[in-house]
C-alpha cells in the first residue's frame, strides 16, 4: 500500500509550481526583506599585546594585593574586592576565612614569569574576557601558624597556571581577575 507517495508527490508538485511561478514573474513579488541587524562587538583592545599587557598590569596588581591580605593572614580580604570579579572574591574570601580560622599567615612575596596570551575576545554585552597562561612562582613565600612555625605544603614552588580576567561594558578596559587554574596541560614553567 503506497498511501504516503501520493501526498508526497503532490507536494512537490506544488512547491515546483510555485517556484516555477515566482521564477517566471507569475506572482506578485514581496518587497525585499532588510537584512538583520547583526551587533557589531567592538573590541576593547585595539591588539592581542594591549590585551595581553592590561591582563599583565591586572596580574600583577592583584598578586601585590593577595600577597598582602595573605600576610595579613586574609584579616583584609576585602581589599581584593575592588581588582575582581564576584565570583571570585567569593571564592577568595572563602579560602582566606581558613587562615583566619587557623591564624595563619604567609611571609615574604610570590611572583611571576612567562605571561601569555591565550585569547581575548569581547562580550556581546561591550565587556572583554582575556585568557593568560602564567608561571606563578611562590618559592619566595612560605606559610606560617599561629607560632610563627613553617608549615608550607611541600610541592611544586612553580605553578603553571590558566588566568581569566573579565572587564564590564562600564569599563571595559578595566580587566578584573575571575579564575585562576592550575593548567593541566605540558608544564610551561
Amino acid at each position: 500500500m503506497r498511501t504516503g507517495t501520493v501526498p508526497l508527490v503532490t507536494g512537490v508538485v506544488a512547491v515546483g509550481i510555485a517556484v516555477a511561478m515566482t521564477a517566471s514573474g507569475c506572482t506578485k513579488q514581496p518587497p525585499p526583506l532588510a537584512p538583520d541587524p547583526t551587533p557589531t562587538v567592538r573590541p576593547v583592545f585595539a591588539s592581542d599585546a594591549e590585551a595581553l599587557a592590561a591582563a599583565e598590569k591586572a596580574y600583577a596588581a592583584y598578586l601585590r594585593v593577595n600577597d598582602q591580605v595573605a600576610r595579613d593572614g586574609g584579616r583584609n580580604v576585602q581589599l581584593l574586592k575592588p581588582i575582581e570579579t564576584p565570583r571570585q572574591f567569593a571564592y577568595d574570601s572563602k579560602s582566606f576565612g581558613n587562615f583566619l580560622s587557623s591564624h595563619s599567615h604567609v611571609s615574604g612575596h610570590s611572583k611571576y614569569h612567562k605571561f601569555a596570551l591565550q585569547q581575548a575576545d569581547s562580550t556581546a554585552d561591550g565587556g572583554e574576557v582575556v585568557k593568560v597562561y602564567v608561571c606563578l612562582d611562590v618559592s619566595g613565600t612560605r606559610v606560617l601558624n599561629s607560632r610563627n612555625q613553617d608549615v608550607t605544603p611541600v610541592g611544586d614552588e612553580k605553578l603553571p597556571l590558566k588566568v581569566t580576567f573579565r572587564s564590564t561594558s562600564e569599563a571595559p578596559s578595566r580587566l578584573l581577575l575571575d579564575g585562576s587554574d592550575v593548567w593541566s596541560g605540558t608544564d610551561f614553567c
